[in-house]
């Protein structure tokens, strides 16, 4: 994307984060956001998506094979924001939710 106009002729700036909107309150700051050419974050939408996950080490006799799989969803995250967690609870009482992490 070109360019914000108030930094013409300025090197690029590029915002990095993976935090959440709800923790980084930056990312909804219209006039902060301004001073930045492009976003990196985990989002998949953003100028750089930068997924990160950390995979578990399973061996083979802990995979579950597929025909075997119940949930509809899996779920696998750790930082318990209440929120998300709570979504979580609520999305289970309708649907079977694999949950993995120190939230489930």
């Amino acid at each position: 994307r070109a360019p914000h106009q108030a930094f013409a002729g300025h090197k690029p700036r590029m915002l990095i984060t993976q935090e959440s909107p709800f923790t980084a309150r930056v990312l909804f700051d219209a006039a902060e956001m301004l001073k930045f050419n492009a976003l990196g974050s985990y989002r998949l939408d953003s100028d750089m998506p930068m997924p990160v996950f950390f995979k578990p080490h399973v061996t083979m006799d802990e995979v579950l094979p597929f025909a075997q799989k119940t949930g509809m969803v899996m779920a696998m995250f750790s930082n318990c924001e209440a929120v998300r967690t709570e979504y979580l609870r609520l999305l289970g009482q309708h649907i079977t939710v694999d949950s993995y992490g120190a939230c489930g």
